[in-house]
């Protein structure tokens, strides 16, 4: 079965991702913002990519990225340990607090908490460092 068919199957193809309020995945939203740059750069605006408005042909393809990110994460979620699932969950929660409020106690918070967990190598502690 091909990617298309299983995000069909999982019922990530026909959703009203504006309708619905679904954010975009955040690979969706890296993957357009580098290819309208390389298109207006590199290619002389072949595309004329544009976002920021339901009906923008970026906008379009960023839903339609969206899916295709959404399968991957959940067939990745089935290979991954348990506990690595939860820290990246919490971790984008954390990212999502800091982009709002540009508090960074939220990851302090995370980096104690699985700090106990153990599943950090040993550039967990730079990391902490860096958050101060």
């Amino acid at each position: 079965m091909n990617d298309y068919k299983k995000a069909k199957k999982l019922g990530l193809i026909n959703k009203d991702r504006w309708g619905e309020g679904i954010d975009h995945h955040p690979m969706s939203k890296r993957l357009m913002d580098f290819l309208a740059e390389h298109d207006f750069r590199d290619y002389r605006d072949h595309f004329g990519w544009k976002t920021g408005g339901d009906g923008d042909n970026g906008e379009t393809l960023m839903y339609e990225i969206d899916a295709f990110f959404e399968l991957l994460d959940k067939e990745e979620k089935s290979t991954y340990p348990k506990e690595i699932i939860e820290y990246i969950e919490e971790a984008m929660l954390a990212l999502d607090h800091f982009n709002k409020t540009g508090d960074r106690s939220k990851f302090r918070e995370l980096m104690n908490k699985w700090n106990k967990v153990k599943i950090f190598t040993k550039d967990t502690d730079f990391r902490e460092k860096n958050l101060s």
